[in-house]
């Protein structure tokens, strides 16, 4: 596959994520909807926040490392843009439930930033 097609596919993937995100949105009420309401609320946001951080990640990934392979720069920006996005709805869900505290956001960031340096690991020891 070439970087033009993967960026093809993300970017419409990414607009179909949003449209379905402004559909969900404007069509669900959320006095009224129960628990499926709220996953798709939820999913359809996590999954339209993967494909805008995952193409912003890997154009400017590609802008600044040229050098380096373009299929290793746009995994790390997908692996990268899962974790932002969980962060976003981790914050929103915790949020909702007036659960969200400075100490679980610290946790939060200290748990992802673990797990980037663990996948970074894997990769260098590689």
């Amino acid at each position: 596959m070439t970087l033009k097609i993967y960026i093809f596919i993300i970017t419409i993937c990414t607009i179909l994520c949003w449209i379905s995100w402004g559909i969900i949105l404007w069509n669900i009420d959320p006095s009224e909807t129960e628990l499926g309401g709220f996953i798709l609320f939820y999913l359809s946001l996590f999954l339209s926040l993967m494909g805008t951080i995952t193409l912003g990640g890997s154009l400017i990934r590609l802008k600044f490392n040229r050098n380096k392979l373009i299929l290793k720069q746009a995994i790390i920006a997908f692996r990268q843009a899962i974790w932002f996005s969980l962060l976003i709805i981790f914050f929103l869900i915790l949020q909702s439930f007036h659960l969200l505290y400075w100490w679980n956001i610290g946790l939060f960031i200290l748990f992802l930033a673990v797990l980037e340096c663990f996948f970074m690991s894997l990769e260098k020891s590689q």
